[in-house]
């Protein structure tokens, strides 16, 4: 084949390829999804890639997960990804841009030509835990105190760096392994890191689907709906199991969730491979008017 024709040929495919992309009909629906896959995937890695693919998320942030076990889950899943030492982030979209912002990550998600959002994954601190302290009979205040010293600082750092973002008309979405509950499912405990994404803007997706749900005091049960940790009472020596795992939304951004649940063996894999259930949202979009 002569030169001239492949690029003639090399020139009409891009065109296509520029046409198809340009014209790309608008996202309306899309999947978040939160995992803690437990240490890197101890549980298995090639069950936490078929855990993913069975939810059909859109996009994931991943927690405990080192680079090793994200170039893994990258190359078996396909998708985008964020690389990242503990809190990685993959898409099925393009990813325009990232941040790294203390152990927490940032992506910027182009789902069609003019049609972004944003992803924030962050793990806070695991200890010391606020739901033991309470267990034992520690005061409020004390485990307030507690909050705002090992886990505020980070997700502070994390919303303070976003807040420009937050601010757009763009849908933000903001997920973890907090390792702390929320608020929202106790009667009187003003859980700190659940008040903080409310008082940026955010909403609980799963909460505010779920508004039903049993709140404390009585302790929760393992298998009580929307509890994250843990679905293996064996990893749970103080037998405190709790929703410490959340999909946040951005309000009045276009985006409303129809849809949101935990995942763990009974409706996803099985043997399920964490010691977190996973939690995915479904999301409608409306996209942005054309310009």
């Amino acid at each position: 084949m002569t030169f001239p024709l492949l690029k003639k040929l090399a020139s009409a495919a891009f065109g296509l390829f520029a046409a198809v992309t340009l014209h790309a009909a608008p996202i309306t629906q899309l999947k978040v999804m939160t995992f803690n896959i437990w240490v890197s995937g101890s549980g298995g890695l090639t069950q936490c890639v078929a855990a993913i693919r069975a939810s059909g998320a859109d996009i994931v942030g991943l927690q405990e997960c080192d680079t090793n076990a994200a170039a893994f889950i990258h190359r078996e899943l396909g998708f985008h990804m964020v690389a990242a030492d503990s809190s990685p982030i993959f898409s099925r979209y393009p990813i325009v841009a990232s941040r790294e912002i203390s152990w927490s990550r940032t992506a910027t998600l182009e789902l069609s030509p003019g049609q972004r959002v944003h992803l924030f994954n962050c793990h806070l601190n695991a200890y010391p835990y606020g739901p033991y302290d309470l267990k034992h009979g520690k005061s409020e205040a004390f485990i307030v105190e507690q909050e705002n010293k090992t886990r505020m600082p980070d997700l502070k750092q994390l919303l303070d760096a976003v807040k420009p973002i937050i601010t757009t008309n763009e849908p933000c979405f903001l997920v973890g392994d907090f390792n702390a509950p929320s608020h929202l499912d106790y009667e009187k405990f003003p859980w700190p890191t659940s008040l903080a994404p409310i008082e940026a803007g955010f909403v609980d997706s799963y909460r505010e689907l779920h508004p039903g749900n049993r709140k404390f005091p009585g302790q929760f049960k393992f298998d009580e709906p929307g509890v994250t940790w843990t679905p293996k009472t064996g990893e749970e020596p103080e037998g405190v199991f709790d929703r410490i795992d959340f999909v946040y939304y951005s309000k009045g951004d276009g985006a409303k969730p129809t849809h949101s649940t935990e995942l763990d063996h009974r409706n996803g894999v099985n043997p399920w491979p964490s010691d977190h259930r996973a939690v995915i949202t479904t999301f409608k979009l409306t996209p942005p008017l054309a310009k």
